[in-house]
């Protein structure tokens, strides 16, 4: 079976990376990542295939050297992945691998689906592990996301019964990235999130 869907991403990732090594101040970045996808999600043996088409992107960010005009470039980039029998996203790769706001994208492509256990009941926790890698952009980095996921009570949505689940999350991200004022350093730094999923 074929599903097609379309989808609002917003996304806000505030960073500080410490210079002080470099006897310089803190380089306080941000940027807001909001944009339009439809996704195919295909049968396929062992799995689904994911397929992404951007249909319009918009990003603003202070990040030294950030290029506006890459939100217009990012329309009609895919994304492209599979999607195992327990839900978990894999070997998701783009059209436009150093382009920022595709790698927003494909960040929050790999994140929509929860990884949902079988027969859980309200109150069940459960712990996923996935490793995001982030290589565009002058960096090399890799995200390491651990999330608990807790299964709440059942809703309905659409007139279709469901299950709400939430989600607490951690990250931990390692690598090298290129900055403008410093050139080429370690990257060693994280955050938490939350969320929830029907």
């Amino acid at each position: 079976a074929v599903t097609t869907t379309r989808y609002h991403l917003s996304a806000k990732v505030d960073q500080s990376i410490d210079l002080s090594a470099f006897g310089q101040p803190a380089q306080l970045t941000n940027q807001t990542l909001d944009a339009w996808v439809l996704m195919t999600t295909t049968d396929s043996a062992g799995g689904r295939v994911v397929h992404v088409v951007v249909d319009s992107a918009a990003m603003v960010s202070n990040a030294p050297g950030f290029d506006p005009g890459t939100a217009a470039a990012a329309k009609g980039a895919t994304i492209h992945g599979f999607q195992d029998p327990q839900g978990r996203v894999k070997n998701l790769t783009s059209s436009q691998a150093t382009n920022p706001v595709v790698t927003g994208i494909q960040s929050a492509v790999n994140g929509l689906f929860p990884r949902v256990r079988a027969g859980a009941k309200a109150g069940e926790s459960w712990v996923d592990t996935t490793d995001v890698p982030n290589p565009g952009e002058g960096n090399n980095t890799i995200l390491k996301l651990v999330t608990t996921y807790t299964a709440g009570a059942g809703e309905s949505v659409g007139g279709v019964s469901g299950m709400r689940v939430n989600a607490k999350s951690a990250s931990a991200v390692t690598g090298t990235m290129t900055s403008p004022q410093a050139g080429t350093m370690e990257v060693d730094g994280g955050g938490a999130g939350t969320g929830s999923f029907v």
